[in-house]
């Protein structure tokens, strides 16, 4: 998109409107607020391994080798690169983009170990089709090499190449695999083995099902016949634990360290509680193993575990850090580990939820070996993300948590929390609320920023156009929140999520309407006003838009995509909406949009695009210098849609 850059620049950029703090246009990185990476960590529990020093990695008997956990940490401390090799069935696997994995997996004895796979780390051949194989139940063999995480005391396995030993018992899981090998991403041979076939016989099969009228069914069926010919789980294994599942609470296992609270809280330790700083703890955790101690600090990490069970990671200071891309991930000792476990501390759930990364917290417990377990908690500012915001509300209408805490982490006064109390009872409002109140906790100190040294680069290099053209935070009329909007009941995702995103956008097309038919340039004269929607689909927007800012305005939706064109026609007509036209094409092909037989021009007065995802954003951009046209665009998919090219 560089090549319409300078023209955009002179042209548009002081009328660009962007939602929620997102600048991705022309490649320009151009947001002010710092930003908390979503950093995933995940713990090691005790696990059989194999490891060799050689260049060739062998497989031994594993019931003499010592646990995942403590060997990996061995190789770390000692700075051994040798390669691990390990077996094990997948058990969850999380993918951030298609070049980064975490796997989670466990022995034939039951006992779980993490990995992690990364394009750029791995040696073996046939990553994609690799990659797409680790669903729940696969056996792989891996081999790679110790890796710390960001987490003291934790490791995990760098994958550096992987076999696949044995498909799935779930069928739909077998059946994904198949369709992997027809393709050709992972090797015939390692499949039919996979599968305990021969390769001659898979291939026939393959080659029959695909070729087939019913391919569909027919793989179906195939992977059904392979899983009946595959031996028994081991007995320490529960089949139902490779069932997939795609529910948010779905955690990983509570790793070892975490599983017994001290059992010795009141015989052994002093009931004195005293308050000291957390750096106390970093230092020298030992001296307050015999007393309650209560310490203040930040949220840096959180992970949560089935059971209930939290563990976080409390620093003094939210400090900023710059990520070398190029290197490994290193590890922050001075941190204080704090579990959250519901046999020692009966409110572990809620606080669990509570204590997202950026919050600050009082906790008081008593250390226990190199961790801190919590008795009792204050949470004393909230973490700035709308959703905790919103769960913190939810749990003092329930009465959970005390009006007096939450007015204290929420940075509001308590008579303004019993007006709260009183007036957003509506789960819709209670959202909205928590939107307002995530403006009021953002701040340097609990949004850190983690950019690799290239983004850094690209911030700099704008600094200038930063400063000229500042991100301004934009609210939305209460007059148009009071409008009664079909669609969605209270607290529905549409009323949550997809009505502020609808009313953002209408309000900032309208103050653009205003100035272009307040300037001298957009006469009486002038044929109606012209909106055009890139990406439209099925008119959300633009059947929103059309019906608020009436009929003298023509609204014009263009999408690639028939089927939500032939949508959006629908509700139009059910709307009766004269002043909406919708187009099927290519948006980066189309030179002009054809105009309706109201219109004397097919010219765009205003270029408009909601989740214009990827590329799509510069398409859009190209038609508003096109057409000199003003726009409010909201960007999202970064790098989705590479095909497109601005025309």
């Amino acid at each position: 998109s560089s090549h319409i850059a300078q023209s955009f620049l002179h042209k548009a950029m002081g009328r660009l409107w962007i939602s929620c703090a997102t600048a991705l246009c022309l490649n320009l990185l151009v947001v002010h607020a710092f930003v908390l990476p979503h950093q995933h960590k995940f713990a090691l529990r005790d696990s059989c391994i194999v490891r060799s020093s050689s260049s060739s990695p062998v497989r031994v008997d594993t019931s003499t080798t010592t646990t995942v956990s403590n060997q990996l940490q061995d190789a770390l401390q000692a700075h051994d690169t040798s390669t691990i090799v390990v077996e094990g069935y997948v058990r969850a696997k999380r993918s951030f983009g298609k070049s980064l994995a975490f796997v989670d997996l466990v022995t034939d004895e039951n006992v779980m170990f993490q990995a992690l796979l990364k394009k750029q780390e791995f040696e073996g051949e046939s990553y994609n089709g690799h990659r797409g194989c680790l669903l729940p139940g696969t056996l792989v063999r891996l081999k790679g090499v110790a890796a710390p995480t960001k987490n003291p005391r934790e490791a995990v396995l760098l994958i550096r190449d992987m076999k696949l030993m044995q498909v799935p018992r779930q069928p739909q899981h077998a059946n994904a695999i198949l369709k992997i090998g027809v393709q050709g991403d992972i090797p015939i041979d390692e499949l039919a083995t996979a599968t305990l076939w021969s390769e001659s016989h898979l291939r026939q099969e393959l080659l029959e099902k695909s070729s087939g009228d019913d391919g569909a069914k027919s793989f179906k069926t195939l992977a059904k016949s392979i899983i009946s010919g595959l031996p028994e789980l081991p007995p320490s294994l529960d089949a139902m634990d490779f069932v997939y599942n795609t529910g948010r609470d779905k955690r990983d296992l509570a790793p070892s360290f975490t599983r017994s609270p001290p059992t010795n809280t009141s015989s052994n330790i002093s009931c004195t509680e005293i308050d000291v700083p957390l750096q106390a703890l970093v230092n020298d955790a030992s001296r307050f193993a015999n007393s309650f101690v209560g310490t203040t600090g930040f949220v840096q990490n959180r992970r949560r575990f089935d059971g209930n069970v939290t563990v976080l990671q409390l620093v003094s200071e939210l400090t900023s850090s710059t990520a070398d891309s190029n290197s490994s991930i290193t590890v922050d000792n001075d941190r204080v580990e704090t579990i959250l476990h519901p046999g020692l501390f009966p409110l572990a759930e809620m606080y669990g939820n509570c204590l997202t990364v950026g919050s600050r917290v009082w906790v008081s417990g008593m250390c226990h070996g190199s961790s801190f377990w919590a008795r009792d908690i204050r949470l004393l500012k909230a973490s700035w993300r709308p959703i905790t915001i919103r769960y913190i509300l939810d749990q003092v209408f329930e009465q959970k948590m005390s009006s007096e805490e939450a007015a204290e982490a929420l940075l509001v006064s308590q008579p303004e929390m019993e007006t709260i109390l009183l007036e957003q009872s509506d789960l819709t409002s209670r959202q909205w609320l928590a939107n307002q109140l995530s403006v009021k906790l953002q701040s340097a100190e609990s949004r850190v920023a983690n950019l690799a040294p290239e983004l850094l680069q690209v911030v700099d290099r704008y600094q200038d156009l930063r400063e000229k053209y500042p991100l301004q935070h934009s609210l939305v009329p209460d007059e148009m929140l009071s409008e009664e909007w079909n669609g969605g009941s209270s607290g529905s995702k549409w009323q949550r999520q997809k009505r502020p995103q609808l009313l953002w956008m209408i309000h900032q097309i309208t103050q653009l309407i205003d100035n272009r038919a307040s300037s001298s340039s957009f006469g009486i004269s002038e044929a109606p006003l012209s909106i055009l929607d890139i990406g439209g689909g099925k008119g959300s927007l633009a059947n929103s838009l059309a019906r608020h800012v009436g009929q003298q305005i023509q609204v014009h939706v263009l999408d690639i995509a028939e089927g939500a064109i032939q949508n959006g026609i629908k509700k139009a007509r059910r709307l009766g909406l004269p002043n909406i036209q919708y187009t099927v094409g290519d948006a980066s092909k189309e030179s002009s949009v054809e105009a309706t037989p109201e219109q004397e021009r097919s010219k765009a007065d205003i270029v408009v695009a909601l989740h214009a995802c990827g590329h799509l954003s510069d398409v859009a951009l190209g038609h508003a210098v096109r057409n000199n046209a003003d726009f409010c665009i909201c960007p999202c998919c970064f790098s989705s849609n590479p095909q497109l090219r601005v025309f």
